[in-house]
């Protein structure tokens, strides 16, 4: 092993010790998860999300937080579960959704994704409606996919739709950077 990894194992037993998970203080695990994001140690990572998920004594803000930094490191199941535990928190319920509902598409769970994001679309009642709004974008890209597959070439109407779902999915593809970026 390299010595910054030697390094890094020494920094993480200085912090939990020999205690498993269940026995970390809420700052043990806020700390080590910060270690884990800053080294992209996803097991660390899993293990501290999964943790969170299970605590109600860490504020709703640090989780969320923590969420969104953990977001592409740790596994969608486990981002799924600590988004979870934010669903009912007026403040942050609708952008806890809206991410839930992302987690819940990557795990390959299409329409219970659909469901949440119809949800975020109806409780979005910011000025800018900025979930509503990628909400939106994400059952529309499902709909484009669905009348994609759906459609019967030998069906003039067919051909509208297809031809409008192409534009509409060419739309998609230039915006999905910007919003895999920002949303």
């Amino acid at each position: 092993a390299s010595p910054e990894a030697i390094a890094l194992e020494r920094k993480i037993r200085g912090i939990r010790g020999s205690k498993p998970t269940a026995k970390l203080t809420n700052p043990q695990v806020h700390t080590l998860f910060d270690v884990a994001v800053a080294h992209r140690l996803r097991p660390l990572c899993d293990e501290m999300v999964g943790a969170m998920a299970v605590r109600k004594t860490i504020a709703p803000t640090l989780r969320f937080d923590a969420a969104m930094r953990a977001s592409g490191l740790t596994a969608d199941d486990k981002l799924a579960a600590l988004l979870e535990t934010l669903l009912e928190v007026p403040s942050l319920r609708v952008a806890a959704r809206y991410h839930y509902a992302r987690a819940l598409e990557r795990l390959g769970r299409a329409d219970q994704a659909q469901a949440e994001f119809a949800r975020v679309m109806q409780d979005d009642r910011s000025e800018t409606r900025y979930y509503a709004m990628w909400s939106g974008l994400r059952r529309r890209d499902s709909d484009v996919k669905t009348v994609a597959f759906d459609a019967s070439p030998s069906v003039p109407e067919a051909h509208v739709e297809l031809d409008q779902a192409a534009r509409r999915v060419r739309a998609i593809e230039l915006i999905a950077p910007i919003a895999e970026r920002f949303g």
